[in-house]
C-alpha cells in the first residue's frame, strides 16, 4: 500500500466520523438538555435525520 492510498483513508475516516458527529448533533442536544422527548428524537434523527427538513426538526 502506497503512502497516497493510506492518505486517502485516513482522510476518509476523518470525513466519516465528521459527518457521523455532525449528523447526531439533535441527539446530541436531546441527551444534554435532558429532553422528556429524547428517546422520540434519538428514533427521528436516526431513521429520518438524512433528510435535511427532518433534521432541523429533530434539532428544534
Amino acid at each position: 500500500m502506497s503512502p497516497d492510498d493510506q492518505s486517502l483513508i485516513v482522510l476518509f475516516v476523518l470525513v466519516v466520523l465528521i459527518s457521523a458527529i455532525f449528523y447526531f448533533i439533535p441527539t446530541m442536544v436531546a441527551v444534554k438538555r435532558k429532553c422528556r422527548n429524547r428517546t422520540g428524537i434519538i428514533v427521528v434523527n436516526i431513521f429520518l435525520g438524512w433528510t435535511f427538513a427532518v433534521w432541523v426538526v429533530a434539532l428544534v
